[in-house]
């Protein structure tokens, strides 16, 4: 860190708004596109769209899961292309060129809808993480083809999944359905579970960060939010309270050298945390005029933004620097 966290003058004020969707925008990710810093957007009916994050116009080629979409967006570079990775309620995982929005790979292996996906890396190379009520699987991106077993453990299925980086190896944590109740780590080499399993309330959100050179994670729980050390499954701090209806969604990026977390609301809203404190980061950022459904970080002229996907099928940006 540069110096002490916080907000400058600019925090927290509206940037633009991007209304190309017909249907509510439920999940986002930002990425690099043809030199342009870019958002990669999904409604309901499973229509992607990319944007470009500077100027809102749109870029490259649509593209169709043909499904419902409520799961996680996310980004990879696929031998130099950037490339899309995105769970449906179609029981698939689809991956897709960003320029061309042709497919690249289909991963039927799911027997129910894929409620979330990650992206970890074996021997160097991209493997896509995705979950769902049939447990948690890998799948090479290029050839939609299963990569090992079936990770299971978790009553009730996997609500959500996200990646980290303990004593030295990728994990892959994991978070049970309502019922179950718990926060599972697995190694991503070989599959098994690392230690105990940590008792906490289901989350459909999770995120990985470091604070103070220890790996961490970040649930939802209604309307709080609770950042765990991930080896020993104890709270850092006390709950993020704040929203004032469920969270939606969590994004992790880096502001002046220190971590923080924004997290998207219900009650419309984007909030920002200084996530070694526990503390509010600057305002909330209430211009969405329905619910905010996720939530993201990219940059604009090299300064931080939020990027928020808002169900009345906008997706909005605020400037964080």
């Amino acid at each position: 860190p540069t110096g002490p966290l916080t907000a400058s003058p600019r925090f927290g004020r509206p940037s633009t708004v991007y209304t190309r969707h017909s249907d509510e925008v439920t999940t986002l990710a930002t990425a690099r596109l043809q030199g342009r810093d870019v958002t990669v957007s999904s409604d309901r009916n499973g229509r992607i769209m990319v944007w470009d994050l500077k100027s809102s116009a749109p870029m490259g080629q649509q593209f169709f899961v043909g499904a419902e979409v409520f799961g996680e967006i996310e980004v990879i570079d696929l031998n130099g292309r950037p490339t899309g990775v995105l769970g449906g309620y179609d029981d698939a995982v689809h991956v897709w060129d960003l320029a061309t929005g042709k497919p690249v790979s289909v991963f039927r292996g799911h027997t129910s809808d894929v409620t979330s996906v990650a992206i970890t890396h074996l021997s160097g190379r991209p493997v896509v993480v995705s979950a769902g009520p049939g447990g948690t699987r890998l799948s090479d991106p290029v050839t939609g083809r299963q990569v090992g077993g079936v990770m299971l453990g978790h009553s009730g299925g996997v609500l959500s999944v996200t990646v980290a980086e303990l004593r030295g190896r990728q994990v892959i944590v994991t978070s049970g359905a309502e019922r179950d109740g718990r926060i599972m780590v697995w190694d991503a080499a070989t599959q098994q579970r690392i230690g105990p399993a940590f008792r906490r309330p289901g989350s459909q959100k999770l995120v990985a960060s470091v604070v103070a050179g220890r790996p961490v994670i970040a649930m939802e729980n209604e309307q709080t939010i609770t950042v765990l050390d991930l080896e020993t499954g104890k709270p850092l701090h006390k709950p993020l309270r704040g929203h004032e209806a469920p969270v939606s969604g969590l994004a992790a990026a880096t502001l002046g050298g220190h971590p923080v977390l924004l997290s998207s609301s219900w009650d419309m809203s984007v909030r920002a945390w200084d996530l070694a404190k526990g503390t509010p980061l600057g305002r909330p950022m209430h211009e969405a005029e329905d619910w905010v459904l996720d939530v993201a970080t990219g940059r604009v002229d090299g300064r931080l933004v939020a990027v928020a996907a808002v169900q009345d099928g906008t997706v909005r940006t605020w400037w964080l620097e």
